[in-house]
């Protein structure tokens, strides 16, 4: 898969920071750096305005009224270049005879490793792997939708494609897939330079990992019961 170079997306990145004064930039460079390392519920405000250069505890209200508001602005961060990589995909589809379940997850989740590299791809990771312990309808995702109509078409696209599953397990293993993609990006950021076999090449490593997240997916719900804990015999 093509990557973009990492200049472009640093400008890119660097284009949506102009929105905010360079006191509000500090704070969202330095609280996502924050929130990747310690996760979102382990770093206070107070601590995001001293590693940003504030003196005053209240910047980060100030500047986004809340740590809720914070984590949004992360998060929409890369919403426009990511959007952008997903309506390529989704327009080269267009010319295919059948869309499959593992072209729509590609269009979907691709774009993570094209448009990020290095550092920025594992700050990036982190703080969205943090983000998925949230309720469906809290996530900085559902808050974003207006600015992710491609993203949200995918989306839609993923829940016709899996429409035999009840809503609440569809919900459920899309969250499940997106944590798997998530930790398989540090998986193989953590041993890429020292696999080997079939795993050497990226394009077959990604693309084995996109089979097994579709048949995930694909798997029938089957409301079967099982013990979890076996009873001692006796």
């Amino acid at each position: 898969m093509a990557k973009k170079p990492a200049s472009k997306i640093r400008a890119s990145i660097n284009e949506e920071l102009k929105r905010y004064s360079p006191s509000a930039r500090k704070i969202l460079m330095s609280a996502q750096k924050l929130f990747a390392e310690k996760g979102i519920d382990g770093v206070s405000l107070r601590e995001i305005a001293v590693a940003a250069g504030h003196s005053n505890n209240s910047a980060v209200q100030y500047h986004f009224n809340s740590k809720e508001g914070l984590i949004q602005a992360i998060f929409e961060l890369r919403v426009p270049f990511l959007e952008a990589a997903r309506m390529r995909r989704v327009e080269q589809l267009k010319t295919s005879k059948k869309i499959l379940l593992e072209d729509l997850l590609a269009a979907l989740l691709f774009p993570i490793l094209e448009m990020f590299d290095g550092q920025e791809q594992r700050i990036f990771t982190l703080f969205s792997t943090h983000l998925l312990s949230r309720n469906t309808l809290d996530h900085p995702f559902y808050r974003a939708q207006e600015k992710m109509p491609v993203s949200f078409r995918i989306y839609s696209m993923l829940e016709e494609n899996l429409s035999h599953l009840p809503q609440d397990v569809f919900n459920f293993r899309i969250r499940l897939i997106a944590g798997l993609f998530l930790s398989t990006i540090l998986e193989r950021q953590n041993f890429s330079h020292s696999a080997n076999g079939f795993y050497s090449d990226d394009e077959i490593f990604w693309g084995d990992m996109i089979n097994v997240l579709a048949a995930l997916l694909r798997e029938p719900f089957r409301p079967e019961r099982r013990p979890v804990i076996l009873a001692l015999a006796g």
